[in-house]
């Protein structure tokens, strides 16, 4: 983390449906936001290096956008395959 802020560092390739997925980085803070296609995810633990977020069970398959955002600044924008 670069004077507090978050920063993520990398995602999985891919994902099950209704499968909990990490996210590797430096989280400071409580105020992160992530979204899988568009769909907010519901956070589970947060530590000070990595994260996990639940992919919902109903997320549709294919190729998603996975965006994970600190303080409204995005810190990570990556490309995540939903199975």
């Amino acid at each position: 983390a670069v004077h507090g802020r978050a920063t993520g560092f990398a995602a999985p390739a891919a994902v099950a449906r209704g499968a909990w997925m990490t996210l590797r980085g430096c989280f400071p803070s409580n105020s992160l936001q992530a979204s899988l296609g568009g769909r907010v995810l519901t956070i589970g633990t947060v530590t000070p290096r990595e994260m996990t977020v639940l992919v919902a069970p109903d997320q549709l398959t294919g190729t998603q956008e996975l965006v994970l955002s600190s303080a409204g600044r995005v810190v990570l924008n990556a490309l995540v395959a939903v199975q």
